[in-house]
């Protein structure tokens, strides 16, 4: 008896009751049904970038020093410095003896072209000698000649005596042509042995390095044992007069900012030592060269005329000096971001979100480039989206210039996420 096997029978699908008649529709040729939509876009802040002129001031820490100051270095290198007479802060005058240096090789120097000038002076003397001599004898020579040739025609003397006094006549010529060549670089040796010597009298003389003009010892460098050198620090600084300005050290990027003439504040501690004093002044120096190959430049601030407090040299101050405007675009700070380059999410017209390379000015938040006066940016939620992802913008109003950001007027269910 075969065994009949029964095949299940499917149960048709149950559709939910809100979805019925749109089959009813359907099945009847109707519209086709619309799709589902995914959720909503994001809803963000976005702000205006409007332009703008700024000023950075920029910051610097520095130092007072004398406006007219004289570097003091000794006038001969690789001498060993014996002893150190003056100390930063005194008070020296002109000609006043600051280091002594180890003249031991000078006073050896000194001797040896002394011994040369000697030398020279015998040299000297003798060829004089020599020259008188031979012009003596020449002139006795010739002496003898004249009267030979004038007994020649009496036949008392025969032409051979005669051609001899001639021979010997014109052989002490040449004699003292020699003579006198020798003389004159006998001469030119003791000239030139005579001023190697005085020179190195006066390097001898050179052994104490002697204060330029009167003042105020501001830095000292030197330090006994070490060698003096034309190219290194000099031995020390000499403020030479009453005047004072303020100096600062420089990168390269800082020194673009500043420029001749730029005003300035500049703070220094008050004279009762109960707070700090501003004063005005202005960029009297820059220089930016030493800029080059990792070195620092300086710069140089004169205080305007009027009354000052005393003033130290060495004393630490600060200054606030107006650099150069720049124009730009004034978007918030919380817009930029870096990696590591400063960029924005720009919203185009179809509510995208485009990331874009953007330079900022002095103040970090200026934008010089990339932008365009209009564009919206994204506010602040640049790292919870996505390049290319489409928001729903909330324009946020526009900063008045110079002015933070505007809060955005938006109602209490549109806040950013």
């Amino acid at each position: 008896m075969t065994a009949r096997h029964s095949t299940p029978r499917t149960p048709p699908p149950r559709w939910p009751a809100a979805l019925l008649p749109l089959l009813l529709l359907s099945a009847c040729g109707g519209d086709p049904a619309a799709t589902p939509q995914g959720p909503a876009a994001m809803r963000v802040q976005v702000i205006q970038a409007q332009p703008q002129t700024a000023t950075a001031p920029l910051q610097l820490n520095g130092r007072i020093v004398a406006r007219d100051a004289q570097l003091i270095y000794a006038q001969h290198e690789g001498l060993r410095v014996q002893r150190v007479l003056v100390e930063m802060g005194e008070s020296v005058r002109a000609g006043q003896p600051l280091v002594e240096l180890d003249g031991r090789a000078l006073r050896a120097e000194q001797q040896q072209a002394e011994q040369s000038h000697q030398r020279a002076s015998a040299a000297l003397a003798s060829a004089r000698a020599q020259l008188a001599l031979v012009e003596s004898r020449l002139t006795q020579q010739l002496d003898e000649t004249r009267r030979f040739e004038q007994v020649a025609d009496s036949g008392a003397v025969s032409p051979l005596d005669l051609g001899a006094r001639k021979a010997l006549a014109e052989q002490l010529r040449q004699e003292r042509q020699s003579a006198l060549h020798a003389l004159q670089s006998a001469q030119a040796e003791q000239t030139s042995t005579l001023a190697a010597a005085t020179l190195a009298r006066q390097r001898a003389q050179d052994t104490l390095v002697r204060a330029p003009v009167a003042g105020v010892i501001s830095e000292r460098h030197a330090v006994a044992g070490m060698l003096t050198s034309a190219s290194g620090e000099p031995l020390f600084r000499l403020a030479a007069g009453q005047d004072r300005e303020f100096e600062a050290a420089l990168d390269p990027a800082q020194a673009q900012r500043l420029r001749i003439g730029a005003p300035a504040r500049i703070e220094v501690p008050r004279a009762d030592r109960l707070g700090r004093a501003s004063v005005p002044g202005r960029v009297r120096a820059l220089d930016a060269s030493l800029g080059d190959q990792g070195r620092r430049g300086l710069v140089r601030i004169a205080f305007d005329a009027g009354a000052l407090p005393p003033l130290s040299l060495g004393m630490a101050a600060s200054a606030s000096v107006d650099t150069l405007t720049a124009d730009g675009l004034r978007i918030p700070a919380s817009a930029v971001q870096f990696d590591p380059h400063p960029w924005v999410y720009v919203v185009d017209d179809n509510a995208i979100v485009r990331k874009r390379r953007v330079d900022l000015g002095p103040d970090g938040a200026l934008v010089v480039a990339g932008l365009r006066a209009g564009d919206w940016v994204v506010r602040s939620s640049a790292a919870l989206l996505n390049n290319g992802q489409r928001i729903e913008p909330l324009r946020a109003a526009s900063p008045p210039a110079g002015s933070a950001s505007a809060a955005a007027s938006a109602p209490a269910s549109g806040a950013s996420r």
